[in-house]
């Protein structure tokens, strides 16, 4: 019973005292409140662009541009070597049809421009996407020397394009840049990486 009493004027005294003062007490709580909202916000967007970021580093992606004289043979011989190798996890060839497909429903204003320059100016492509299991800047090289050295084991024809490829190993600030390409004048491949 005593207890209930005490309770009970404890109570009273600080609803009271609250009361009194109300302004100030107005002023604290929406002081806190904001703060509190502002730590929430800032902590939901943190996750988010965290997540963000460790899929865009998990994920690589080589393309192979393709010159238009490709040979149907070698091209088959690099298809199968990539395919083979285990830093591959999928492999698709972009023809240039589909690449141009894929700039007109990309871009809608612009589907004009292939017909205003009098041909198709996308040429073909292999797009290969790594396997997963490398984690990581170190992980991400691995795989693109994985990919580079499966295009390296086919025929001879296609070695001195694959040479020439350059792999892009993913953000800087994550320990990538661009690996400068040994012949820039040439171009009958050359590849780049998405992450």
């Amino acid at each position: 019973m005593a207890l209930l009493r005490a309770v009970s004027y404890f109570l009273s005294e600080a609803l009271t005292s609250l009361w009194r003062s109300r302004l100030v007490n107005a002023v604290s709580i929406g002081t806190i409140a904001v703060s509190l909202f502002v730590l929430g916000a800032f902590l939901t967007v943190a996750s988010a662009l965290s997540g963000l970021v460790t899929r865009w580093t998990e994920t690589v992606q080589v393309i192979v541009y393709l010159d238009d004289d490709v040979e149907p043979r070698v091209l088959a011989s690099l298809e199968n070597r990539l395919r083979e190798d285990p830093a591959v996890a999928s492999l698709e060839l972009v023809t240039r049809e589909q690449a141009l497909a894929r700039f007109r429903s990309m871009f809608h204003d612009l589907s004009s421009l292939p017909e205003d320059l009098g041909e198709n100016p996308f040429p073909a492509s292999l797009e290969a996407d790594a396997a997963a299991e490398p984690a990581g800047a170190r992980g991400r090289r691995a795989a693109g020397e994985g990919l580079r050295r499966g295009a390296r084991r086919a025929r001879d024809p296609v070695r001195p394009a694959l040479d020439r490829a350059a792999v892009d190993r993913g953000p800087a600030g994550a320990g990538g840049g661009r690996v400068p390409r040994r012949d820039p004048g040439a171009g009958r491949a050359c590849s780049r990486s998405r992450t």
